[in-house]
């Protein structure tokens, strides 16, 4: 029993004197800092549909590597070229066209200078390094794009290469899955590894011969090995 007025319950804690409480904290962004980022994300994406959506599937962007040296200094074997699908291309412009059906490679694609337009409307191409013209005179449906932009001899290399480094990736992964590694050890409550645990057998005789030997009060020495008393001198 306790003596004296029994306690009433007060007032919980409350802040110290001087303190008043903070305000919340946000609880999350802006909903126009959300606006702007979704208008980013749609604008970027439709800047890489428009300028990356390839011209055989109704876009205006065309890739083609180039193949030989008739553009030479300016274009090199091996150049990968971006291009745009024109309305129009003019006397000095260079051009993607597609060599017409009466052409000796028809359908096969050139990248050419144009050096003139004839009286029925079909350009006059020919190439940097070459001393004539290449008298194909593809027509305004043979052109096929104006490149804008020479990204170089690397994404070829890189394109090629994609099979070999996925073929090692394959591999890498069939051999973990045939050859899986052998676990580790699981850890103890102290944290350290469980020692390996040896199989049953017979033990060595050195460990046999290393246990430790008992002096009894007679002063003789009992052998663990052979069980026979050895006096000590």
């Amino acid at each position: 029993m306790l003596d004296g007025p029994e306690a009433q319950p007060g007032p919980g804690p409350g802040p110290g004197p001087g303190l008043e409480p903070g305000p919340a904290a946000p609880g999350g962004p802006s909903p126009w800092l959300v606006l702007l980022r979704c208008l980013a994300a749609g604008v970027t994406t439709a800047l890489a549909v428009l300028l990356l959506w390839p011209a055989s599937l109704g876009g205006r962007s065309v890739l083609v590597v180039v193949h030989g040296t008739s553009m030479a200094p300016l274009f090199q074997p091996g150049d990968l070229l971006y291009g745009q699908v024109a309305d129009r291309y003019e006397v000095g412009e260079i051009a993607i066209f597609r060599v017409p059906d009466d052409g000796p490679t028809a359908g096969q694609l050139v990248v050419h200078r144009v050096v003139g337009i004839d009286d029925s409307g079909r350009y006059i191409m020919e190439g940097d390094n070459r001393p004539d013209e290449d008298g194909l005179r593809p027509g305004p449906d043979d052109m096929v794009a104006r490149p804008l932009l020479d990204l170089g001899p690397w994404p070829v290399r890189v394109f090629r290469t994609l099979p070999w480094i996925l073929g090692g990736l394959v591999a890498s992964a069939l051999g973990r899955l045939l050859w899986p590694a052998e676990p580790a050890p699981a850890p103890t409550a102290s944290g350290m590894s469980a020692p390996a645990v040896e199989p049953p057998g017979p033990r060595v005789a050195s460990e046999v011969t290393a246990a430790t030997v008992v002096v009894p009060a007679g002063g003789a020495v009992a052998d663990p090995v052979d069980r026979e008393p050895v006096h000590v001198v």
